[in-house]
Parts: C-alpha cells; structure tokens; sequence
C-alpha cells in the first residue's frame, strides 16, 4: 500500500463572498493548485502555513492536534478555505502546518466531498460521480422509533456498520 496524492484546488473563500457581492473581480481571488496526500488517519484539512499566508487565510483560534506518534500540540486554525477536489468543493477552516509542510487531505474532506480513498491502487475516486451523497447516520432514525424504548440488542444494530464497512472510530489518529 501507498501514499494516495490529489490535486486540490485552494482558494480564499472570503476572497470569493466579495467576489458573489461583486466588491471584487473575479481574476482578484487568492487561489492555489497543491499536491495534498489523503491521510485516512487524519481528520481535518492541514495546511502549510505558507499556503494560508499565501492565500491570506485569517487565523480563527487554536486546536489541540494529536500525532501518529501521540505528541499533542497546539496548532493554529485558519479559514475559511474553499477545497476543490475534482468537481466536488467545499469550505471548511484547516489546521495551520508548520511551512513547507505537505497538505493533509483528512476524513471530513473526503466524507463532505464522499471521495473514496482506494490503498491498494492509490486513486481517491468519488462515490458516485455525478453528486455527493452525505449519509445521515441513524440518528434521525433513533429519535423516530422512540430510540429510549429499545433494547439492548436493538441499539447495537442501529450502532453497528453496514456489513462490508469498517468502524472508522477505531481508524482515527492524528490532525
């Protein structure tokens, strides 16, 4: 197994509001094309901090990040961000990496952007090519069916993956 690397389209999404009220052109957005590396492991969006200085990214506060080497460490969050990867995009803030560091693509971009990251032939595919489909865990579902009433048996089915999927809770680690 690899490394899966993505090219990801970065861009300044305040930079884009002024753009939408039309304060600004079109041509003035602060964007940038990196090579990030899916990190299954990791959970949110890093990236270097001469990439958000570059799109001139705001910092938003500070978060405590755990490391695949359990050191903690807390790090600087900047945002908004736009992430485009292939035709999906979202907007999200990103931990600030220390300069010239790799860009790691975590679990919530390729969960909003439902991208499938396949080890084996290092390709970070969509799901279904057309749209995102966010999955709505069973939440909703426990609130209808009166979840307090259930037995034991009964909840653990409605915890427990779909059979073929992994339990992700056991999968993460680090930012």
């Amino acid at each position: 197994m690899g490394e899966i690397h993505a090219e990801v389209i970065l861009e300044n999404a305040g930079d884009r509001e002024y753009f939408r009220r039309g304060d600004r052109a079109e041509t003035d957005i602060r964007r940038t094309t990196v090579n990030g590396i899916v990190d299954t492991g990791a959970v949110t969006l890093m990236l270097p901090q001469n990439v958000v200085e570059r799109l001139g990214l705001q910092t938003q506060g500070t978060a405590f990040v755990t490391y695949a080497d359990e050191r903690r460490e807390e790090r600087a969050l900047a945002g908004p961000v736009g992430v485009q990867v292939g035709n999906r995009s979202m907007t999200m803030d990103c931990i600030v990496g220390p300069p010239l560091s790799e860009v790691l693509i975590g679990q919530v971009v390729l969960e909003r952007l439902d991208l499938i990251a396949d080890c084996t032939n290092r390709t970070l595919t969509p799901r279904y090519e057309d749209y995102p489909l966010l999955k709505l865990k069973a939440l909703g579902m426990r609130r209808r069916a009166g979840y307090g009433f259930l037995d034991r048996r009964q909840r653990a089915r409605m915890d427990a993956p779909e059979p073929g999927e992994r339990c992700p809770c056991n999968d993460f680690r680090g930012v």
